[in-house]
């Protein structure tokens, strides 16, 4: 059920709170921590890995609009190319001569450091907890005992 994106009035749609079917291009550089010129610039690039979607707004191509797995594309293409330190025409290669399966995989390596990063963040977030739970226990030991 994927709309046609024309005209000047297309808007984003959410499908579930937090999860929205497109993406602005500010939107997709602000979540990578990459800026919109470098994502054009990949677009140039990869033209066969990076397609997001557009209006026909203008004459210089219309406003993008990515969709989660154009995001995941890009975010393969970024591992390639800043944690695995691959050339463009590394990369290039690399999804030319084995892209089904080697993008799978390094798809799957993709969200198994963002699920790591996640529990690392709980860690946090669990140790802050506890430590205000034995704050806490501490101050009613304290106030029983001056009374």
């Amino acid at each position: 059920m994927e709309s046609e994106i024309q005209g000047t009035a297309f808007e984003p749609q959410d499908t579930e709170p937090g999860k929205k079917i497109y993406y602005s291009i500010k939107e997709v550089a602000a979540l990578l921590g990459e800026t919109e010129h470098t994502l054009r610039f990949w677009e140039e690039v990869f033209p066969d890995d990076i397609k997001p979607k557009r209006n026909k707004r203008s004459k210089r191509g219309g406003i993008r609009f990515y969709k989660e797995e154009d995001i995941e594309d890009i975010r393969l293409i970024q591992h390639y190319l800043r944690d695995s330190r691959l050339t463009i025409d590394g990369v290039r290669k690399r999804l030319k001569n084995n892209p089904d399966s080697s993008k799978r995989k390094d798809k799957v390596v993709l969200r198994l450091k963002k699920i790591k990063t996640e529990l690392k963040e709980l860690g946090k977030v669990m140790n802050e907890i506890e430590s205000l739970r034995r704050t806490k226990q501490i101050a009613v030991i304290v106030r029983n005992e001056a009374i």
